[in-house]
């Protein structure tokens, strides 16, 4: 009896453990098929943020062909939410990387670097960043200055960063002392453009032009641009009717014409792409050269928050 007994616990055990057994496979099962169906879903959504891309490319050409100017008015500019694409949803905006301060101005060989290191200094004043690590950054890009050396950080065992013309904002943090809260505050003004990429006065930030002319402010820029009629169509136009005013008469010394233009070759695209409760961000990089050649993404890259 006993036996019969110790036979039925035994018997009782096993059924009870193949149902774990069962039930873990059921759940290991499951879990794949939500794996599949969420990589399924995110290579969806990296689809209709490809298509976006395809747009804005698009969007950029038709511009090109109405003039040569650009700014805030024009279709590029106007951001877009909720566009219908198959079963989800695309979101863009898109920025003129040519209306903000190009990092690379301060690794030119030329005179305007130092114009473009004092201006730089007083724009990360104006987003908290202390002087002494807006200094330690203009030296870190500036091939000329003795302390470029030791204003980077020493990579993995002892390896030095590449000193020169950055790629992309993020290369800021090799700067000693940088930290990621720093560069959040002055990146929204920041660009990382070729060296010889001219300020859009059509589209700069007014703490960029600010930036250029002692004691002036973000407010006395604003007020000016206000009075006058926006866009230009000329740069000589806009040294006369804004920067000359603002600069006592003088305008030439402390931004150059040679450094300004009323349209751009760089823009930026934020790009969100929405299906069933997954989001995909994206950076895309556009460039659309002045002589026409079709505009060009040099880059997509993860939405980052530096």
């Amino acid at each position: 009896m006993r036996r019969r007994g110790f036979a039925l616990v035994n018997a009782v055990i096993i059924v009870g453990a193949l149902a774990a057994v069962a039930v873990a496979a059921l759940a290991a099962g499951e879990a794949a098929r939500g794996r599949q169906v969420a990589q399924t879903t995110a290579d969806q959504a990296a689809q209709y943020a490809e298509a976006a891309g395809l747009v804005l490319a698009a969007v950029l050409e038709a511009d090109a062909a109405a003039g040569e100017t650009d700014h805030a008015g024009e279709g590029w500019a106007e951001p877009r939410e909720g566009e219908p694409i198959d079963r989800g949803s695309v979101d863009w905006r898109m920025s003129d990387l040519q209306g903000r301060f190009n990092v690379n101005w301060l690794a030119d060989e030329g005179e305007f670097a130092a114009l473009a290191r004092a201006a730089f200094i007083r724009l990360a004043d104006t987003r908290g960043l202390p002087p002494l690590l807006a200094a330690r950054a203009a030296d870190a890009l500036d091939p000329a200055a003795e302390g470029r050396d030791g204003a980077l950080r020493g990579g993995p065992r002892g390896s030095r960063p590449r000193v020169g013309a950055l790629v992309s904002l993020g290369e800021l943090l090799l700067v000693d002392g940088m930290t990621a809260d720093e560069l959040a505050r002055i990146a929204p003004v920041l660009a990382a453009l070729p060296a010889d990429a001219a300020l859009n006065v059509n589209t700069a930030e007014p703490e960029v032009l600010a930036a250029f002319l002692p004691g002036q402010s973000r407010a006395s820029v604003l007020a000016a641009l206000r009075r006058v009629r926006r866009p230009v169509g000329s740069v000589e136009e806009f040294q006369i009717e804004v920067l000359d005013p603002l600069a006592g008469g003088d305008s030439e010394s402390l931004l150059p014409g040679a450094r300004l233009a009323v349209g751009s070759e760089w823009f930026e695209a934020e790009v969100a792409a929405r299906l069933d409760g997954t989001v995909l961000r994206q950076r895309m990089l556009f460039w659309r050269p002045a002589d026409g050649g079709g505009v060009e993404r040099l880059r997509t890259e993860p939405d980052w928050e530096p």
